[in-house]
């Protein structure tokens, strides 16, 4: 299981600040506010408030002791955890941090990792206790892996460098952990395989593989893997990591490295369903959905799925479940899976969701809200009212936005498009016309200035089994690479400040353009800051002139078909090069 490298700051977002106004007051006042808060039983607002105050004092454990008490007052146990785990690493001298995360890990029914804190809290006393006042024992780092800090030396594998490594061990097995000293690697090395888990070392490194062949966005990229040998090992640790390695057999241990993943934000039920529909696309259900687990980034909006030691691998049949089929067998599997445990749910580790209320209302129709992920909503690029611009209707995902394809579909079914034909779909926003093109046998590559939408996009593309592709890339910021057969040019061009100049890279980069637009058009585009600027635009009196301003354009290209006038006033016209013959001609 990943964990935030010991020397780093895990942030834990607050349930809700709507509530609570923190003016300028100082870190200490905020924190005396959050008890006044907690003591009143308002754990949310108190929890806001903590949250402030360690922002401002993010040293200061008593800020997250304090969050960490007001999340389990909360029921939020699994953040309660995370909090404790900071409040523990700021004073790791504090058996009592340790005391109240076990009795929050037992909450949770981690019952192994119940014991293990509860022996490091016992051990932590002895040693106070045996050295006195006057001479503080050695700390005894806990990192949110829930590890020992065992690091003697530098552990240096594939030349990546690892200075804290922590053990985790109980009866059942032990693995090395640790991040890499420039913070972008994650280690796992197996000493010992727990037999509990569904998969070894080497097999969770295949599960990670395949994901990665498949270029799945919610799992981490694997970045290395082989074996250590047992007298580097012993370089590199201390008396009790040496322990832990002298009860392990054989010489040489299995490891493998991953890109860390550090938590940001608390990720939605949303976010984390929308990984999993994706993994179960490609093959794989993760099984072990915990929220350490659970890797949010709040500036990419993507929550990432890490630790598939539990994971099962899905056939075709699985594969091709509908949505309501496929979590009643997820309920199931895990039912037998834990049964020693009692687990009920997939979703065993969120106990305080209202499976009625919070699942069941995410689907209508057997299809997944789109709207309750962070990457579909707040689009940079539109201005509608909910910051939603395409609406998807599939079987198994759907989104209520602005625009639908109906109003688009009769003019699309008129225009002819070969099989293989190589297309670019400029401004795809959510890809509802990529997808729309790809299912008539399309090779289809979407662009757009949004990076979430792009990566909600890819994800979306697996979940429906098309083969298009989506990239991030601004038109003004130089010619998409490549050339192509068809480009279309759907109400966007304008949206960008060198209309000519990217008019002209498109003209030399494919043989057909359709374009939707109006007589008149004016572009705005997002700025950094969350505003808008204005790009360009033009003003035709008549359909003659758009027509003959279009060609002018688009140098070299002739309209070969107006297809009509369509929602918004908006006309689909198709223009091909003057030489081309035939749509899907090859401009290679």
């Amino acid at each position: 299981m990943q964990g935030p490298p010991t020397h780093g700051h895990t942030p834990v977002t607050p349930v809700a600040t709507n509530t609570v106004d923190f003016g300028l007051a100082g870190h200490e006042a905020l924190h005396t506010q959050g008890v006044k808060a907690f003591q009143a039983r308002d754990y949310q607002g108190a929890i806001a408030l903590f949250m402030e105050a360690a922002k401002l004092s993010p040293a200061n454990p008593i800020y997250f002791l304090s969050l960490a008490r007001s999340f389990a007052a909360g029921k939020l146990f699994s953040q309660a955890a995370t909090a404790y785990l900071r409040a523990k690493d700021l004073a790791p001298l504090e058996p009592i941090i340790l005391v109240e995360l076990a009795n929050v890990l037992r909450t949770l029914d981690r019952k192994d990792d119940t014991i293990t804190v509860l022996q490091l809290a016992v051990d932590l006393y002895r040693r106070r206790e045996a050295a006195g006042a006057a001479r503080p024992p050695a700390p005894v780092v806990v990192t949110a892996a829930l590890g020992v800090r065992v690091s003697a030396a530098r552990l240096l594998l594939d030349g990546v460098a690892f200075d804290d490594v922590s053990l985790r061990a109980d009866a059942n097995g032990a693995s090395l952990l640790g991040v890499s000293a420039d913070g972008a690697t994650f280690l796992k090395l197996e000493l010992r395989h727990n037999p509990l888990k569904k998969n070894t070392l080497d097999g969770e490194r295949r599960i990670i593989e395949q994901l990665n062949r498949q270029n799945c966005v919610t799992c981490p990229r694997l970045l290395g893997h082989g074996t250590a040998q047992r007298a580097q090992l012993e370089a590199c640790l201390d008396a009790t990591g040496r322990e832990a390695l002298a009860a392990a057999a054989g010489d040489a241990f299995v490891y493998m490295m991953e890109e860390f993943l550090p938590a940001t934000e608390v990720p939605a039920l949303g976010d984390i369903l929308l990984a999993v529909l994706e993994q179960k696309a490609l093959g794989v259900f993760h099984a072990d959905l915990r929220p350490e687990n659970l890797r949010m980034d709040k500036v990419t909006g993507l929550c990432r799925l890490i630790d598939y030691d539990q994971a099962e691998l899905l056939d075709e049949t699985m594969r091709k479940l509908g949505n309501a089929a496929f979590f009643d067998w997820c309920d199931e599997l895990v039912r037998q899976k834990y049964s020693r445990w009692n687990f009920k749910s997939f979703l065993h580790y969120f106990p305080a969701l209202d499976m009625k209320r919070d699942f069941e209302g995410l689907f209508r129709d057997g299809a997944f809200n789109l709207a309750s992920t962070r990457l579909f909503t707040n689009q940079i690029t539109t201005a509608a009212k909910a910051a939603i611009y395409h609406t998807i209707r599939e079987a198994d995902v759907y989104i209520d936005g602005e625009r639908s394809l109906d109003s688009r579909r009769g003019y699309l079914d008129g225009i002819e498009f070969s099989p293989g034909e190589r297309v670019l779909d400029v401004g795809c926003s959510s890809g509802i016309v990529s997808t729309y093109v790809a299912r008539r046998g399309c090779q289809v590559t979407g662009i757009d200035l949004d990076p979430k939408i792009i990566r909600g996009c890819n994800i979306l593309s697996h979940i429906l089994g098309t083969d298009a592709t989506f990239r991030y890339h601004d038109l003004d910021a130089g010619p998409v690479p490549g050339t192509f057969d068809t480009v279309l040019l759907f109400s966007v061009i304008h949206h960008t400040k060198n209309l000519r100049a990217n008019a002209l890279a498109i003209s030399q980069q494919c043989r057909r353009i359709i374009i939707e637009c109006r007589r008149a058009e004016g572009g705005m585009k997002p700025t950094e800051g969350g505003g808008w600027q204005n790009t360009s635009g033009w003003n035709f009196a008549t359909l003659p002139e758009l027509v003959a301003g279009m060609e002018a354009l688009f140098p070299g290209f002739r309209l070969a078909k107006n297809h009509g006038q369509g929602d918004r006033d908006r006309y689909m016209l198709e223009l091909v090069k003057a030489d081309a013959t035939a749509p899907g001609q090859s401009l290679a």
